[in-house]
């Protein structure tokens, strides 16, 4: 009965042997398979978190050298005013000198209204009071429009950045979140 149940155990491998080992093969071959596609998946998921990192970091370089460049624009124009205001307020001094001067000059002689008109309407130096500035100066509202609000943006390591960006995707590996810096 042994030699009997040997023989049909040995009947049985013979017979399925062969597609065992084929069912074997097949599945190594797509384990393989699934390993090199899951290192693919794993490097291009970690290319995609750099890159998008790289992008973030280029856009609040951006914008903090536009809000630099904005800053400057604001001052150059406050600077503009000042200077204006100065000009404004030395013409009406030097005016003003000449009037008091024409006053000390009624008590020996009269005026005329061409006196006094000279005084009004004699153009006045303010060159002095110039600040001269490199050419192409932008404007604080054309720079203000130039720079994006990127604070809502999201990025590698926020948790709306995965579930956004990895909805309904399974098999990854850890998100890495974008490094940050100081400034």
């Amino acid at each position: 009965a042994m030699l009997s149940c040997l023989l049909r155990a040995k009947a049985w491998a013979e017979e399925h042997l062969p597609g065992l080992n084929s069912s074997k093969e097949d599945c190594e071959s797509k384990a393989a398979e699934a390993d090199a596609k899951a290192i693919e998946c794993d490097n291009d998921q970690t290319l995609f978190e750099s890159t998008t990192c790289q992008y973030m970091v280029a856009q609040e370089d951006a914008c903090a050298e536009q809000s630099l460049c904005r800053a400057l624009a604001v001052s150059h124009n406050q600077t503009l005013t000042k200077v204006n205001s100065r000009s404004t307020l030395w013409t009406i001094a030097k005016r003003g000198d000449c009037l008091v001067k024409r006053i000390v000059e009624a008590h020996h002689r009269n005026l005329s209204q061409t006196d006094l008109d000279q005084c009004l309407h004699t153009p006045v130096n303010t060159t002095h009071l110039l600040i001269r500035y490199p050419a192409n100066m932008p404007t604080a509202r054309s720079v203000d429009e130039l720079c994006p609000e990127i604070g809502d943006m999201r990025r590698p390591g926020d948790a709306e950045w995965e579930t956004l960006e990895y909805a309904g995707l399974s098999h990854l590996e850890e998100v890495v979140p974008c490094a940050t810096t100081s400034t």
